[in-house]
């Protein structure tokens, strides 16, 4: 049996090596952080989701086959259902979707609003914060 997923981990990790000042995060600059979750969390994803909600970091989450979606839905940062994402097996096929509305979201939040800034806030942090392992992966550039 494999061992369980730790979401709680990986999204500390990315509290504290990503998303706080110390890691660069600029003040009344959005943060959004994806978790992609294919198993439930075999640590407190709850606490740790609650943590860097706290800090103003938007939580979004794509249910992989295997994912505990109550959970998932206690990790994101709405009840909208627009905060989860379904799979469904074909990943490559959400990534419109949540682009169009990671950019939403970081120009609402956003200072200036500008959709263009919010492309290029994304573009300029490549980062995938991957439940497997509890740990951030560069995207492959």
């Amino acid at each position: 049996m494999p061992p369980s997923p730790s979401l709680g981990a990986a999204i500390t990790f990315a509290r504290t090596y990503l998303l706080s000042p110390g890691a660069g995060r600029r003040p009344g600059v959005p943060a959004v952080l994806v978790v992609l979750a294919d198993g439930p969390s075999g640590d407190d994803a709850i606490a740790a989701a609650r943590d860097i909600k706290a800090g103003g970091v938007q939580v979004l989450a794509v249910s992989l086959e295997g994912a505990d979606r109550e959970q998932l839905r206690r990790v994101v940062t709405s009840e909208d259902p627009r905060y989860i994402y379904q799979d469904g097996g074909a990943l490559a096929e959400l990534e419109g979707e949540l682009t169009d509305d990671l950019c939403t979201i970081i120009s609402i939040r956003g200072e200036k609003g500008d959709r263009g800034e919010a492309v290029s806030a994304l573009a300029s942090h490549p980062w995938l914060v991957a439940q497997g392992g509890g740990a951030a992966y560069p995207k492959a550039s």
